[in-house]
């Protein structure tokens, strides 16, 4: 199920960055407060809008969320190595930290070559 989230959700960023991507010429689209899925400290999904992301002329992307999450483990959570949506495309090179005190960070990088 949280993949098939995490899926749809790069779904809705493709379509997103096909459309911005017009308006790219030879600089660097920057995207910020767009809506971003991303897991709390139980493996919850979450949504927030705290959110950047940078798509280069060559193709490179990269996405970071931020939310205040739950995380009733009582420790530091880490995932990574799922699939994320950016706006250059999906990729897997994916990491999310989730503090004890339920600060959670998502980056996702996304290379063209």
């Amino acid at each position: 199920m949280k993949k098939l989230m995490i899926s749809f959700i790069a779904i809705i960023f493709l379509s997103v960055a096909l459309i911005s991507w017009k308006s790219v010429a030879d600089g660097a689209a920057v995207i910020n407060d767009f809506g971003c899925g991303m897991f709390d400290g139980n493996g919850n999904f979450v949504f927030t809008d705290m959110s950047h992301a940078v798509v280069t002329s060559s193709g490179n992307g990269m996405i970071r969320c931020e939310a205040t999450v739950g995380n009733t483990t009582g420790q530091a959570v880490v995932y990574s190595g799922f699939e994320c949506g950016t706006f250059a495309g999906v990729t897997t090179q994916s990491h999310e930290t989730v503090s004890a005190s339920g600060q959670a960070t998502l980056i996702c990088h996304f290379n063209s070559h």
